[in-house]
């Protein structure tokens, strides 16, 4: 049974702080709620050596679960005799159904917050075929939707749940991710690129379209500067960032590879326009933070985010797979800059309000 000796304790649950947009997000939420006096733990499947732990307030407790997957996330709990807070914050549905059989079994009764970081209703098909994608979207709509509560990324992410997983409504909160203090303009920083990629190299974040748009971009247009940030996971990957590096030196274009970099904000800040051709997202962070630094954007309006993101005033939205549109854009973007006004937004984490009052943890 859960202590409710201290209902201002909340525990964060996420895989590991390895560069990555959930990640940084995860580091932010920690961040706030500690900042507003909470007592936050948060539990790690794995340590990163490169990672934003740095990031975290040092009041804030990490504890290294040392899990395989989520499915390994049960076993851990029990072994290691872990107490969980009144609230655990998951930031993947994965986290949430393993959590939600735990509590089952044990007969507990902390508060499971289910963060969704994908557009469900794509990522557990699109990642899976045949008997294994049916079984999936089968446990999926019988377990998801048995959680206490849900953070949607964005507007058309949360309607997608609930038709798609029957979620009551009223059970989903629409909190858009939080931009990190260390992304900001930087007038110091002179414009090195032309066009910046980032995201990992997988076939969710479209990268045969951004080769065919990077191709079409670099033959009408001279000595193009491209830098592309993200990891390989996939023999897909190297394929297809080996034939984007193989474009260096066409037309005078200038291609740099970056694996991983702790300086987001430089690269933010030393491109002309930064773009996005996934398949699917949740919310694409990489299109907040770059117009965050007064850099536009061009994007494809895919499921789900960009279309609540992008508008005249910070870049170009191009119907989805056009790539001829797409690279139109960019050349547009180039030739006539879009300047992005810098503003003060409410942090939307202050939301979170809204959430824990429903269960008395203010």
């Amino acid at each position: 049974m859960v202590s409710m000796k201290n209902t201002r304790n909340i525990d964060l649950m996420i895989d590991s702080l390895a560069k990555g947009g959930a990640e940084r997000v995860c580091v932010s939420y920690a961040n706030y709620l500690e900042s507003i006096g909470y007592n936050v733990r948060l539990f790690l499947f794995r340590f990163e050596e490169i990672s934003y732990q740095e990031d975290l307030n040092d009041n804030i407790e990490v504890i290294i679960l040392d899990c395989r997957n989520s499915l390994s996330l049960f076993y851990k709990l029990i072994i290691k005799r872990i107490e969980l807070s009144k609230i655990v914050l998951c930031f993947n549905h994965q986290i949430a159904i393993s959590l939600f059989f735990y509590r089952r079994a044990k007969w507990a009764n902390f508060i499971i917050i289910a963060r969704n970081v994908n557009y469900l209703s794509k990522d557990v098909s699109y990642k899976k075929v045949g008997f294994k994608s049916i079984f999936t979207r089968f446990f999926m709509k019988w377990s998801y939707n048995r959680m206490d509560y849900y953070i949607a990324q964005c507007e058309e992410m949360k309607n997608d749940m609930i038709s798609f997983l029957n979620i009551d409504n009223d059970k989903v909160k629409v909190i858009y991710n939080p931009v990190s203090n260390n992304i900001y303009h930087d007038r110091n920083v002179n414009k090195k690129y032309d066009v910046l990629f980032v995201g990992r190299l997988t076939p969710q974040k479209g990268i045969e379209y951004l080769y065919n748009i990077l191709k079409q971009v670099i033959i009408v247009r001279c000595d193009l500067s491209i830098c592309i940030i993200g990891k390989s996971y996939s023999t897909y990957g190297d394929e297809n960032l080996e034939m984007i590096l193989k474009l260096d030196g066409l037309n005078g274009a200038k291609i740099d590879y970056i694996e991983s970099t702790k300086d987001m904000r430089y690269f933010y800040n030393a491109s002309r326009v930064t773009i996005l051709t996934s398949v699917y997202e949740g919310f694409p962070n990489v299109l907040n933070e770059s117009i965050n630094c007064c850099t536009p954007v061009v994007s494809f309006d895919c499921k789900s985010g960009p279309s609540e993101i992008i508008n005249t005033n910070n870049g170009v939205l191009i119907k989805q797979y056009d790539c001829k549109a797409f690279s139109d854009a960019i050349s547009s973007v180039l030739d006539n800059p879009i300047e992005i006004i810098e503003n003060n937004k409410k942090n939307p984490l202050a939301d979170l309000h809204l959430i824990l009052g429903k269960y008395n943890v203010y």
